[in-house]
């Protein structure tokens, strides 16, 4: 009888055991666990409880469950070897399958802090412990992976003093850099426990650190001479594989560090498969993409891979998506697929647009999306959601964009697509104003083009639709306003024919249906200020 073996330590490896389990006949199912030790009673020993699998429910579904704390593999006798009570006992498998996850890589220099903690950590009761009497006044959480992420609410949630130190990111960003703004706010509006420090523009390797007579970490300090201190250190990122498997030959990395698979997430070894966030996933645009792999991506791994392994046909009707839907202090972020910067640094010529909606109506939640379309195929490669509802929205944006990605979408055939909610409104606004710009009918300009451009001589009229209340609370220098419901009657006599135009609302969404009409009636260079004034970074002018 064919012997099916997984090995994990989460929901991904469970589920997976399961699916191929309930979809292969004749086929015997072992699902190897390690060890859980005590978990606490705390924020993180909650946490840790949460992901762990039920050995009874397992059961009930026939498969066979071993915990051990240790194994071994011996690959050309298609063997591991677990150490249990009776020993090491040998387990033959014809086919395998490894979870593996990846795990923190604290700088040499600090390893030896004991106040710096590499997170994910193992050993969750400790730091329960930790955190219960020592209790910080200031906890560091350094780094911008979706680790990180988690880290940052968790440590809120216990009331504990944050300092989120976010680096640039080692590997894929979770997030580009404006849909990180949206979410800044969130966070900083809902969790006053959270300050925020966006050292993007370093790498971590560029970090200069300061301990005191007693090897403690005290401080980081950037090469602009910026300085954060704090009583513990949280290291999240970057995040690197680590597993015996890597040590033998036929393995290797992709060029981001992780474990290199084949499209059926087979190893260099035959038969031998590997799933979890140590695996490199990639996004097929006009070029092969790695993307970040969230919690919902290991599972579409451990699908796929149950249904190659039970002899299924898996689906395939679209590039592998990548999902990451994380939590934060004040909302939920969503990523699928590709950003605008790891397109561009992949070099593929791709367009965007950006809506923020939501907040100032009663009950609605805040919210931005980001779109990124390949210009060539005019394919969807990416989207982006931070919202301030805590499930909703984001859910809504996971399905449509999974869908989208999934189905090798268009951006025409998402503006045509009839989709539910406002997160389906937004998505197919967006989609319009890609399709927009692509034809080159209007023009997007960041608000980091629109400063470039001014400071470089260039001469624009920047036309803000607000309302007046709004644009004297706060507006670009020498914006002109004029307010969407008087425009028509004031267009003739305010508005210049000849000079290029910045249209500004507070999202992107009306000013691009303004931009269409001008350009409609003939007007040449009219730029739409992507995200509107809701994303706009700098400084304003403001008007009593």
């Amino acid at each position: 009888m064919r012997r099916i073996v997984i090995v994990g330590e989460g929901a991904a490896a469970a589920k997976l055991a399961a699916r191929t389990r309930r979809m292969t006949e004749n086929a015997e199912v072992n699902l190897v666990l390690s060890s859980a030790g005590d978990a606490g009673k705390g924020v993180f020993g909650s946490y840790a409880k949460k992901n762990r699998i039920s050995l009874e429910q397992m059961k009930t579904r026939d498969v066979g469950v071993l915990e051990t704390d240790e194994l071994d593999f011996d690959f050309e006798k298609r063997e591991i070897h677990v150490r249990s009570a009776r020993g090491w006992l040998p387990m033959r498998f014809d086919q395998l399958v490894l979870e593996i996850n990846t795990v923190p890589r604290v700088p040499r220099a600090l390893r030896r802090c004991d106040n710096v903690v590499p997170w994910p950590v193992g050993d969750v009761a400790a730091l329960d412990t930790i955190l219960a009497e020592i209790r910080p006044s200031v906890a560091v959480v350094v780094g911008s992976s979706r680790q990180a992420v988690e880290l940052v609410r968790l440590l809120a949630s216990s009331d504990v003093p944050v300092r989120w130190l976010r680096t640039a990111p080692a590997q894929s960003p979770v997030l580009d850099a404006d849909m990180w703004f949206h979410a800044d706010s969130l966070i900083t509006a809902c969790a006053g426990g959270v300050q925020i420090l966006d050292w993007s523009s370093f790498r971590l390797d560029q970090l200069a650190t300061v301990t005191d007579a007693d090897g403690l970490l005290v401080s980081l300090e950037s090469p602009e001479a910026q300085s954060v201190s704090g009583d513990m250190f949280f290291w999240a990122d970057p995040q690197r594989a680590v597993h015996p498997l890597l040590a033998n030959e036929g393995i290797e990395l992709a060029e981001n560090g992780l474990l290199a698979v084949d499209d059926n997430f087979m190893t260099g070894i035959p038969d031998v498969y590997a799933i979890g966030s140590a695996v490199s996933v990639k996004h097929c645009g006009a070029a092969q993409l790695p993307v970040v792999a969230g919690e919902e991506s290991v599972f579409s791994m451990a699908r796929h891979v149950a249904d190659v392994l039970s002899g299924e046909q898996p689906f395939s009707a679209g590039p592998m998506i990548a999902p990451v839907t994380q939590a934060f202090p004040g909302g939920r972020l969503f990523k699928a697929g590709t950003g605008l910067a790891e397109a561009l640094a992949a070099g593929i010529e791709a367009e965007f647009a950006m809506l923020k909606t939501g907040g100032g109506a009663a009950g609605q939640a805040p919210c931005a999306v980001k779109l990124v379309v390949d210009k060539s195929t005019r394919r969807v490669l990416g989207v982006q959601a931070v919202s301030g509802d805590p499930c909703g929205l984001s859910d809504g944006f996971a399905s449509a964009g999974a869908l989208a990605l999934s189905g090798g979408m268009t951006v025409e055939m998402l503006a045509a697509l009839d989709l539910p909610g406002e997160s389906g409104r937004l998505l197919r606004s967006a989609a319009c104003i890609v399709d927009n710009k692509l034809r080159g009918k209007v023009f997007g300009i960041s608000p980091d083009e629109l400063i470039a451009s001014r400071a470089a001589g260039a001469e624009f009229f920047t036309l803000d639709l607000r309302s007046q209340p709004e644009w004297k609370k706060g507006h670009i220098e020498d914006a002109c306003n004029i307010p969407l419901p008087q425009l028509k009657e004031r267009l003739q006599d305010e508005v210049p024919r000849f000079t290029p135009l910045v249209i500004v609302g507070r999202s992107s969404d009306d000013a691009w249906s303004v931009a269409c009409y001008l350009a409609g009636l003939g007007a040449g260079h009219v730029y739409v200020l992507d995200g509107g004034m809701d994303m706009w970074p700098y400084e304003t002018v403001s008007q009593g």
